[in-house]
């Protein structure tokens, strides 16, 4: 009795400790009641905080309750069937929360870009759909898992497969969030340099990427055992290998929002002049040298961090690269001596911009 006791105590300590923390983070994020201290800018937010106080509350109960009859039961239909009942509810309770969120979760994720493209915005429309396809999987693996013999496994990967896929996506939003509410208060406060603003955005792209490295590597951990009988020491040797490739492209990738946004800074506006224009321009209407020469510039500088890139990376899977840059030499000289021309407007072009014999939006 009082071991039963004591499992039962810490079955509900640990129940109730998970809920909490779904609560708390709901709490810290949605800020139902006060949208000025919101970091994440879900509309509806108090609607889906209530959603998300009854699952917080439902699932450590059905757990419990779960581990509890297979504790106490004398045989597997106990919790076999309890597992179905409470999966099934919980299951329909989420299917149900993300088909009222989705429109929710689709402006959320158009907002954080002021000129969404093609991919995020596939994204957002499908987000919903794809977590309500998980949960369906999920819960049939849970449902089979009853049946197997190595089912708790089975089951705990698909719980804890369940929190990754909810908590990585609300921990990227919740953490740019409030890294662009630090760097809006810090620019109200000292100003804006394009430095600072490169900065902030290679602060966030690293962040982001943290967080998703971080889940990438926390499922494949938990699925690769199961799926491909991977030991825990052949999955260490794995992942040091992809390590080498993952830091060089992520540090990449890095550079190139940092140099985007740092010659995004110092991009003036245009202004394109016209012909009736002419006898009224002002210096202060035409853009600077600056202007024409920057766009040049930066996309020599990142067409170069983009191919070094894309050298190292190959080279750390192995690939030879001296054919390659050897190929490409020879492909350049060619391209050179075949289009001497073109190559003779470039540089004039250069010389042209230098000189500032002219600037872009003035009429020649």
């Amino acid at each position: 009795r009082s071991d039963l006791a004591m499992f039962a105590l810490t079955t509900e300590a640990n129940g109730a400790a998970i809920g909490a923390l779904y609560i708390a983070i709901g709490r810290f994020l949605l800020a139902p009641g006060a949208p000025e201290r919101r970091i994440m800018p879900l509309p509806r937010a108090e609607r889906h905080y209530r959603g998300l106080i009854i699952y917080a509350i439902a699932t450590p109960l059905a757990v419990t309750s779960i581990l509890l009859a297979h504790h106490v039961g004398s045989g597997p239909l106990p919790a076999t069937g309890l597992i179905a009942l409470s999966g099934t509810a919980l299951t329909l309770f989420k299917l149900w929360f993300f088909n009222d969120i989705r429109r929710d979760l689709a402006n959320l994720i158009l907002a954080g870009s002021a000129h969404p493209g093609p991919l995020r915005r596939l994204v957002a429309a499908g987000a919903a759909w794809f977590y309500m396809g998980v949960m369906v999987v999920l819960w049939m693996v849970t449902c089979a898992a009853a049946m197997m013999r190595n089912g708790g496994r089975w089951a705990e990967a698909a719980a804890l497969t369940e929190v990754a896929v909810v908590v990585i996506p609300i921990l990227v939003v919740g953490v740019s969030s409030l890294l662009n509410c630090h760097a809006a208060r810090r620019e109200a406060v000292e100003g804006a340099t394009p430095l600072s603003l490169a900065g902030g955005a290679a602060l966030r792209a690293a962040a982001v990427g943290v967080i998703w490295a971080a889940g990438f590597f926390v499922l494949a951990r938990i699925w690769a055992g199961l799926l491909l009988g991977v030991t825990s020491g052949q999955f260490a040797l794995v992942m040091r290998q992809t390590a080498g490739v993952a830091i060089f492209a992520f540090a990449g990738w890095v550079a190139l929002v940092f140099l985007h946004a740092f010659f995004d800074g110092y991009t003036p506006k245009r202004t394109a002049i016209g012909p009736a224009d002419e006898d009224v321009v002002h210096e202060a209407s035409v853009p600077t040298r600056l202007a024409t020469v920057l766009p040049v510039l930066r996309g020599v500088v990142l067409g170069a961090v983009l191919g070094l890139t894309i050298l190292i990376v190959l080279a750390r899977l192995g690939v030879d690269i001296g054919p390659l840059l050897a190929g490409f030499g020879i492909l350049g000289l060619a391209i050179s001596f075949g289009s001497q021309a073109l190559v003779r407007d470039i540089v004039s072009g250069l010389f042209f911009m230098l000189e500032d014999a002219f600037r872009v939006g003035e009429y020649v």
